[in-house]
């Protein structure tokens, strides 16, 4: 199969021309389905108004009123069975990353129902890694024979001959159900990888991508470990990426305060916040960004913020506690500071949202990396992911979520040094140049 794809920078206008597209093959009739998938609700519609207890449209269905676009909704409690129904009627669908990512590979017989293509606003989450399991339960499981690796493929293989009670198994049903649809996989000995189904994506006729940097995605891996074909297209569009790095330099001011180079050496890697970032540390850290704050003179309400959301609030349930020297567990500390507690947060992988165009502060205190396990997956079938260019990718797209994608000032604080380098290596280096030299 092959993907199409266009990778070109945020705000070049690549949305509005793919929307018009696909009124023209709509008009002309090269297509009888549509499925446009989105990471937000708010593009694809189906959030829900509290007031009217009805579900809204999102921008797919106002702009394009006449291609009649529906949302899946929870009928009977399910939005996927919903999709289902919708695909199997020939409807033009706009959904979620998330919903699309929980069909599976028997959904594909569906698809191919009707002439249709599928467009993908932003990368796919092509790999995850599945949680649903212990790891002493697993090698429990596999000592028993009820489960085997493949040697070659690393696929994690299910014996329903070999289990005693297969009806009574709904602690693992999802991992059977993956099992046996040859998606999951063993990797390193103990932690397993749910990949995304070929088979899904190669039953549209054609399906289009549309993202920036696509080269930094784990989803470029995938095409490359599955032998998919990526063919580029580069439409003309409002803006190049010449052109909109352009006003990049002049809208971003990057504060550094020497109580920033104070600090610029630590990681913020969400492993450094689990187990480094203690209280003496992160007062540091937060005395340095209040300072930085102070510069910009803005109020609370125009501030974003990105760090581990444990770091953030005492509401968060994922990484919750770090191990003290001691080995005693304690709360992690918060990062709040003077000046920017009240300040929005934003988790670091956002993409695609126009919701925090007003933000004019925005703090970045994150050292991005691939997530290990899903990168030594992807190098144990022979693709290595470019770690500097995954963490320029994710970081450009959060920092597009704020005014600056309306031509407006913005300030940047950055305490991470290897992130601010990447920031600027970036904004000053031919995007070719910055893909082909690795």
């Amino acid at each position: 199969m092959k993907i199409y794809l266009v990778d070109e920078i945020m705000s070049s206008g690549k949305s509005h021309w793919m929307l018009n597209k696909m009124k023209e093959w709509n008009d002309s009739g090269k297509f009888k389905q549509f499925v446009y998938l989105s990471p937000l609700l708010t593009e694809v519609g189906g959030v829900k108004c509290n007031q009217t207890n009805k579900y809204l449209d999102g921008r797919i269905q106002r702009q394009l009123p006449e291609m009649r676009f529906k949302y899946p909704i929870p009928l009977k409690g399910s939005k996927k069975q919903h999709s289902l129904e919708l695909l199997h009627q020939g409807k033009n669908i706009a959904a979620t990353h998330n919903l699309f990512l929980n069909l599976d590979s028997s959904s594909s017989e569906i698809i191919k129902d009707y002439d249709n293509i599928l467009v993908i606003d932003e990368c796919l989450d092509a790999y995850k890694q599945f949680k649903g399991i212990s790891k002493k339960s697993l090698a429990l499981l596999i000592e028993q024979g009820i489960f085997s690796v493949d040697d070659e493929s690393l696929k994690l293989v299910y014996h329903r001959e070999k289990d005693l009670f297969p009806d009574d198994n709904w602690e693992f049903s999802e991992l059977i159900k993956l099992s046996e649809a040859g998606c999951i996989f063993f990797v390193n000995g103990e932690l397993l990888v749910w990949e995304y189904p070929v088979s899904i994506l190669s039953s549209f006729n054609e399906v289009w991508v549309l993202t920036y940097l696509f080269e930094g995605s784990f989803m470029s891996a995938w095409c490359k470990i599955n032998n998919i074909e990526v063919v580029r297209v580069k439409p003309e569009l409002h803006r190049s990426t010449e052109e909109v790095k352009a006003y990049i330099k002049d809208c971003i001011e990057v504060i550094v305060t020497p109580s920033l180079k104070n600090i610029e050496k630590y990681s913020y890697s969400q492993f450094w916040w689990g187990n480094s970032a203690v209280e003496s540390v992160v007062e540091k850290i937060r005395k340095a960004v209040e300072s930085c704050v102070r510069i910009t003179k803005a109020k609370t309400e125009n501030i974003l913020v990105t760090c581990p959301k444990a770091n953030w609030t005492t509401d968060s349930d994922e990484y919750d506690d770090y191990v003290s020297e001691k080995g005693k567990i304690k709360k992690r500390p918060l990062i709040k500071g003077k000046g920017f507690s009240r300040a929005d947060w934003l988790y670091s992988d956002a993409r695609a949202t126009n919701d925090y165009s007003n933000k004019s502060v925005l703090i970045y205190l994150i050292g991005k990396n691939p997530n290990t396990v899903l990168w030594n997956f992807c190098h144990s079938k022979g693709v290595d992911l470019d770690k500097e260019l995954y963490a320029i990718a994710s970081m450009v797209q959060w920092i597009f979520r704020g005014s600056v994608r309306k031509k407006e000032k913005m300030y940047l604080i950055m305490p991470s040094k290897e992130m601010r380098d990447l920031y600027f290596k970036w904004l000053e280096t031919n995007d070719k140049e910055l893909v082909n030299e690795k």
